[in-house]
């Protein structure tokens, strides 16, 4: 069973009671009392009906929270700066050509002297694992022999290698399978640029190059021969986006947004009259993971409720919701109140949605991260508590159980027709203990028909006074040790719905309170109907049969 109205209340029954078998000596009157009402309802029982409340020191409190996470996905890099190397016409070029020095000739083709050079460390990471990139390479022969006998099936090779293991990265052939003199490198200031994928290499910050391959010479012409002429290498890395980066500098990005539909139970009471709206929502925190880089998030709130009414979370200005978090930020818990953002509007209607949209970007600013990776990820745990108060001028509360109204059954058989008889005079002893913290008034409806005390407890103004009986309390006074008396007189009509085999009771309370107190405690409620019987041997007799 479960009572979803959350802010009270009360489950009623009676206790079994009969008339003892011998009364000994009839007097002209004597007392008989039947207990109609003893509970006790709690902030812990009140917590117990819903996940998301929680007892805390005796207060009652709405909690919620929930996670979402969005990975990096692929990470922009800066582009690296052009890098520069030189290698002389001396270097790759064989010893025995090195007479031709200064002096007008002719080189035949020949193979390229293996010669490395390496380029200055690259600013832009230590290490990268490439989601897709690319390295651009440009060769300038300044030199007077070709780069290059592609013709002949000797191109120019350069390998891109790691500069610490002398691991080959890339290996680049300058030809071109439709045209193989395009794929040479004419001499006198002739350029060649090659354009590679990087999608799934590997790079360190230092590398260097190797050529190799064949030249043709001057072709054949006579030319002036210069061993201190140079071929320049300037390359590039661009349109880098990684898997993995280590010592990085971190471009501005957005990430992908994180979108969140997360459903909850505020319990909704049966209510009558003016609406009642809840507040004290005291905080909403956003606790998230490490991340070694800037980070600037906007992102909505939107509380809904059942009937599609929204309210978005804002600040008390209007400007709306950011959080920055800075690389050298270690407590990554943010905390919203209803101080400064507008909470208790957002909660008041009640929401049993929340829809949460997170936009994040990742805010380069060029310093450099420690270890970045794509699968890394932006987790945003959410978590909403409050003090479970309520704002109302005069709110009728009806309770329920299992979606319907309460609407408690008694067995009441040993109420016979004699003892209805017997009666000269009674009263109904009503105790209540009232530490909630509210302003409260009680009704209790009582019938021996089902469909009639749920009808009439709906009514503010009672319909059917014949059937259905009703006890009140105004203004059940805040007390949290002794239990208060409410005395009722009984007429000897108001007996008639006990002679059915069964009653049924339901309550409903009156609330008011100006929302600044928190619901704390709970309300006892203790019944007891007494009344005085005109004994006579007839109904010792009947009783005892």
């Amino acid at each position: 069973m479960r009572i979803s109205i959350v802010f009270f209340l009360v489950l009623l029954f009676f206790s079994a009671c009969s008339i003892p078998e011998e009364l000994g000596m009839p007097s002209w009157e004597s007392e008989y009392k039947l207990n109609v009402l003893s509970d006790y309802y709690s902030a812990e029982d009140i917590a117990e009906e819903n996940e998301n409340l929680v007892a805390v020191q005796d207060s009652l409190q709405f909690r919620t929270n929930f996670e979402r996470s969005q990975k990096l996905g692929a990470i922009k890099i800066v582009d690296t700066e052009e890098r520069n190397t030189q290698m002389s016409l001396g270097e790759i070029m064989p010893e025995e050509f090195h007479i031709l020095h200064g002096t007008e000739g002719i080189v035949p083709e020949f193979d390229i002297v293996e010669t490395e050079k390496s380029f200055e460390e690259i600013n832009s990471f230590e290490e990268i694992v490439f989601h897709s990139g690319e390295f651009n390479l440009v060769i300038t022969n300044n030199s007077a022999i070709w780069g290059g006998n592609a013709i002949n099936d000797d191109p120019m090779i350069v390998h891109v290698k790691n500069d610490v293991t002398n691991d080959i990265l890339q290996t680049i052939v300058f030809e071109d399978p439709d045209d193989l003199n395009a794929g040479d490198i004419p001499p006198n200031g002739g350029t060649s640029q090659k354009i590679i994928d990087l999608s799934g290499e590997s790079y360190p910050a230092w590398i260097k190059l190797e050529l190799d391959g064949g030249s043709r010479g001057t072709d054949g012409e006579t030319a002036l021969i210069d061993t201190t002429q140079m071929i320049d290498f300037d390359m590039t890395i661009t349109d880098i986006r990684a898997d993995h980066v280590l010592g990085a500098s971190v471009q501005e990005q957005n990430i992908e947004p994180i979108i969140s539909h997360e459903y909850f139970d505020i319990p909704e009471p049966e209510t009558i009259g003016e609406d009642i709206v809840l507040k004290g929502f005291s905080k909403i925190t956003f606790n998230f993971n490490y991340l070694p880089i800037y980070t600037h998030i906007q992102f909505e709130l939107i509380g809904r409720n059942k009937d599609g009414e929204e309210k978005y979370l804002e600040r008390s200005d209007g400007q709306p919701v950011t959080i920055t978090l800075t690389a050298d930020q270690q407590n990554r818990n943010i905390t919203f109140d209803s101080e400064e953002y507008n909470i208790n509007e957002v909660v008041s209607i009640l929401p049993e949605e929340f829809d949460v949209n997170f936009d994040p970007i990742l805010v380069g600013d060029g310093t450099y991260v420690d270890t970045l990776s794509s699968s890394d990820s932006l987790f945003a745990d959410i978590f909403l508590k409050t003090d479970f108060q309520i704002q109302s001028e005069g709110t009728w509360i009806i309770l329920e159980e299992d979606n319907d109204i309460l609407a408690r059954s008694v067995n009441v058989e040993d109420f016979d027709q004699d003892i209805y008889d017997a009666f000269t005079s009674g009263k109904m002893l009503l105790k209540y203990l009232n530490p909630s913290g509210l302003n409260l008034d009680l009704e209790l409806f009582v019938s021996d028909s089902r469909s009639a005390v749920k009808e009439e407890v709906k009514n503010i103004i009672p319909i059917n006074t014949t059937d259905v009986k009703k006890f009140q309390i105004a203004q059940m006074d805040t007390t949290s040790i002794e239990y208060l008396p409410s005395e009722f007189i009984i007429q000897q009509d108001d007996l008639d719905i006990f002679l059915a085999d069964s009653v049924y009771w339901s309550p409903r309370f009156k609330i008011s309170s100006s929302g600044n107190t928190p619901w704390t405690g709970g309300i006892g409620l203790k019944g007891e109907l007494s009344l005085k019987l005109k004994i006579d041997q007839n109904l010792v007799e009947n009783v005892g049969d």
